[in-house]
């Protein structure tokens, strides 16, 4: 019993690990470093869709999302999650040589931009009267939720 505490309790450091990196916008998935120090993403990739599999309706919201962003966020860790699992009913697209060259770059900027949005959908939005007798805030003026960012590209999305 005191092992299984410990393990899980490490599992749950880990999880407040990547939380906290995803909240500050400082996430770095764990990657396997191939013999010739090449990244492995796939192996990132392999557990992503895994995810999938295991929890489809979880991800259901990100596939139909009106955001162009989200979508194409999603429809990029999706691709990559089908090239890494290696089917061979897979039909081949234009991107998958690029997706593939630049993986472990882009891995971690649309897992930041799916759990923004999986925030966002989770936080209710009251339209009290406080909240309009707000100044309007312009596309490209800071976010007023204090995350530095445009608020197009922060809390307007």
């Amino acid at each position: 019993m005191e092992q299984a505490q410990t393990i899980n309790g490490l599992i749950m450091d880990h999880y407040n690990d990547i939380i906290e990196s995803l909240n500050d916008g400082q996430y770095r998935p764990v990657y396997d470093i191939d013999t010739d120090d090449s990244i492995l993403w796939e192996t990132w990739a392999e557990g992503f869709s895994e995810a999938l599999s295991l929890a489809p309706d979880a991800w259901h919201n990100f596939h139909k999302d009106q955001n162009k962003n989200i979508q194409s966020a999603f429809f990029m860790l999706a691709r990559l999650a089908q090239l890494a699992t290696h089917n061979p009913d897979l039909e081949p697209m234009e991107i998958d040589t690029e997706l593939k060259k630049l993986a472990s770059e882009i891995i971690p900027l649309h897992v930041e931009t799916l759990h923004r949005a999986r925030l966002a959908a989770a936080t209710p939005h009251p339209k009290t009267p406080a909240n309009q007798n707000r100044p309007k805030v312009g596309r490209n003026a800071p976010c007023p939720c204090g995350s530095g960012k445009k608020y197009k590209k922060c809390c307007l999305t």
